[in-house]
């Protein structure tokens, strides 16, 4: 459509429906280019001599294009909703084809008599409360008849309007709906079901795709490569930090050459927490310098994460751009938001820091990583970052079971996307499985020679004291 686009006209609403207006409308587009999708914003309201309310949009050339058109949805909003909030928006799902093959303007127009109406209006409220209590197919295929249809069509929906990753990843998500949605069908008990959808998520290649069995045990639809080469090994840890005492399983200290040496091993708070790594921290205020090691932490509370962070920063620091979906489109996504990180506590730890890192750590633990790195007293030394960052957010998939979306895109401060990337070391230590199996660990060996030369150049620029005559 040179013109910019085509037009097309419902005029079914009635205007015994006070106080409605069209919100906007969100179309799938067929034509001999595949399948499309395409959204409308602009949108405004007209009476015809008929006196019912239509919506007049426009379908954007670049997607729409000549042929047929698949009305999705039609969001209703009550005039008065800018002044209660609180005011539910209604859905009316008409799943009508339109032929669209000229420029001029398409009406979907009613055969039904003025006195009608009414009657008309009460069914369109009716089936918008409906359509959003049903799901409705996400393009030209059959209602879901079956339970199983039902949550697959809830989640296919569910990663089609928060999932950022679309367009980074090259995944085409309508296409996935085509291939799989025929086949569950066919699914007959739920081990069928849950092996589609890992087949079907396992494209994104995403460690925040996830399944929850009811007894909240995570089922990963990706499992990266990087699992398979590990840079730490606790045997060695064993054996080359002295006094290591572990508190619970998830984080511990000890001392390597004198230095003090901290491991956590994930961000959670079963046997973790601020006010430990603070009454820990304040024995060590004193060291010249420290070690902190994240590299078996595949993440957690983020929070968690920056508190820690902020006992090693004087001063605010930009350390983070988040990036969410702001609509239907996958290219939907809101400006960057940048994150900071703020000093915490009474003191800070300015002295040097090696942060250990490698292929293991994901998540919040990179969300931890990238903040940590801004901070001109931390090296990062080891291998770089699994690179999974996606803040899931959980929906419910029945029988106890949940599934997550992944809604953020993560950004580092020099604006680099960790999903697929990770982030590097300041300092990359190559490891073999054999120097573990000899006892050796080379990123903490690496360590211990960056603090030391640090130290070392530190006494050279401190001024000596003149000695008394």
């Amino acid at each position: 459509a040179e013109d910019g686009g085509h037009e097309f006209v419902f005029s079914h609403i009635d205007t015994n429906v006070t106080g409605l207006g069209i919100h906007g409308c969100l179309v799938q587009v067929q034509n001999s280019k595949g399948v499309g999708v395409a959204t409308s914003d602009r949108v405004s309201l007209q009476r015809n001599r008929r006196s019912h309310i239509g919506a007049r949009f426009l379908i954007d050339a670049e997607r729409g294009g000549m042929g047929r058109v698949l009305v999705e949805w039609v969001q209703l909003t009550p005039a008065h909703a800018r002044e209660r909030p609180s005011t539910p928006a209604l859905r009316y799902t008409p799943k009508r084809w339109v032929n669209h093959t000229s420029r001029e303007s398409s009406m979907l127009k009613s055969t039904s008599t003025p006195r009608s109406w009414g009657r008309i209006g009460i069914c369109a409220l009716l089936l918008a409360f409906l359509a959003g209590c049903v799901p409705q197919p996400a393009y030209h295929h059959p209602a879901p008849q079956t339970l199983y249809a039902r949550k697959f069509e809830r989640l296919w929906r569910n990663y089609n309007r928060y999932y950022p990753y679309f367009d980074y990843k090259h995944i085409h998500w309508n296409a996935e709906y085509a291939h799989y949605r025929p086949q569950v069908a066919k699914v007959r008990n739920d081990a069928q079901f849950l092996a589609l959808l890992k087949r079907m998520l396992a494209p994104l290649k995403d460690v925040h795709a996830v399944l929850v069995t009811p007894s909240g045990r995570w089922i990963h639809t990706y499992e990266p490569p990087r699992f398979d080469r590990p840079n730490w090994n606790f045997a060695s840890l064993k054996k080359n930090v002295r006094n290591l005492t572990w508190y619970g399983a998830k984080w511990g200290t000890g001392t390597v050459d004198g230095i003090p040496y901290i491991v956590i091993a994930a961000w959670t708070h079963a046997g973790f927490s601020v006010s430990n790594f603070d009454y820990l921290l304040n024995r060590y205020r004193r060291s010249p310098a420290l070690i902190l090691d994240v590299r078996m932490n595949g993440g957690g509370d983020d929070k968690l994460a920056y508190a820690v962070a902020g006992r090693f920063t004087t001063q605010k620091h930009l350390t983070e751009y988040l990036q969410f979906r702001n609509g239907p489109l996958h290219s939907d996504l809101t400006p960057l938001k940048p994150r900071y990180l703020k000093p915490r506590g009474s003191w800070q730890f300015s002295k040097p820091v090696a942060l250990l890192i490698g292929p293991d750590c994901f998540s919040s633990n990179e969300s931890f990583i990238a903040a940590m790195q801004t901070l001109p007293n931390v090296t990062t030394i080891g291998a770089t970052t699994g690179g999974g960052s996606g803040d899931p957010r959980f929906f419910d998939l029945g029988a106890g079971w949940r599934y997550s979306v992944p809604t953020w895109i993560d950004y580092t401060a020099s604006k680099r996307v960790i999903e697929w990337n990770g982030i590097p070391p300041d300092v990359p230590v190559k490891t073999t499985p054999q120097d573990f199996r000899h006892g050796a660990d080379p990123v903490l060996e690496a360590a211990i020679r960056v603090l030391e030369a640090k130290l070392h150049a530190s006494r050279e620029l401190t001024p000596q004291t003149e000695p008394a005559s």
